[in-house]
């Protein structure tokens, strides 16, 4: 008897705790818990989608997959009869809207430009004209003996330190002044430092780090005032203002209406 009585309280005990168990499954189901109809199905997709587009453009900057997003979900709601949903497929188009309104910049345009700068940077570099003269070597007939005991020690070193001169200076005639000479000179080196300085701009316009893009085209165009002549220096400052007008970092627009017509129109639904 008392096994018996034993064994009632063990599955009085193992039933409880099954109990508890499936009371346990069925509020995790209830938190889980998929849409039961194809109106729920439908809905469920069509915020999803809505939410993408958001998570696209805001976190990703893609415009195209935010669009394509947009797009689908108003597909889904116009297979739905519901009146309920006509403001929110009224608010997807205002959305996708001001998505074609958005000011993407061209990458490849801003590419091509800083290639038609970089030649333009080529310096331009005119030949000097200079002319060297020979060195004149002074010349002697040989000393007969007597003379070479009459010649001082001095008159030696005197000789020698000429003819030193005479192999080491080289006269050259410069139809420039000395400054330009050197201007030409610093040019060559600046006009290295430029190409560098381009493709740190071309690197930044593909990031689209716009501030950094901005504070390198200063950065160059003070470097070809400094180093360039006036002529030259217009034509580069034409192109260097059209990148300047490039913003790398356009305002985003706000496309979450659509979430909040969408919550709204389903209020509506279930209160019919």
């Amino acid at each position: 008897m008392q096994q018996m009585h034993s064994q009632t309280r063990q599955f009085s005990s193992s039933v409880a705790d099954q109990v508890k168990q499936i009371t346990s499954l069925q509020h995790q189901l209830k938190n889980t818990v998929t849409p039961g109809n194809m109106e729920d199905w439908q809905f469920a997709e069509v915020e999803f989608l809505l939410k993408l587009a958001n998570r696209e453009l805001h976190l990703s900057g893609n415009r195209e997959a935010a669009g394509k997003a947009l797009r689908e979900a108003d597909q889904l709601l116009s297979e739905n009869a519901s009146a309920n949903y006509l403001p929110v497929r009224q608010q997807i188009a205002n959305d996708l809207a001001a998505l074609e309104a958005m000011d993407i910049p061209k990458i490849s345009l801003i590419s091509q430009q800083i290639t038609v700068l970089g030649r333009q940077l080529k310096p331009v570099i005119k030949d000097v004209p200079e002319t060297e003269t020979d060195s004149k070597k002074a010349t002697t007939t040989p000393p007969d003996n007597h003379e070479k005991t009459a010649t001082s020690q001095w008159d030696n070193y005197k000789n020698k330190a000429t003819s030193l001169l005479n192999d080491a200076l080289i006269i050259r005639q410069l139809d420039k002044s000395l400054n330009n000479e050197l201007s030409i000179e610093a040019r060559e080196q600046a006009y290295q430092l430029l190409q560098l300085r381009l493709e740190a701009l071309r690197l930044m316009a593909l990031q689209q780090q716009d501030k950094a893009y901005h504070r390198q085209i200063e950065l160059i165009r003070d470097t070809v005032s400094a180093y360039y002549p006036p002529e030259q220096f217009i034509t580069i400052g034409k192109t260097l203002d059209q990148l300047t007008t490039v913003n790398l970092s356009p305002p985003i627009p706000d496309i979450s209406g659509s979430q909040q017509a969408l919550q709204k129109a389903r209020l509506a639904e279930v209160r019919q």
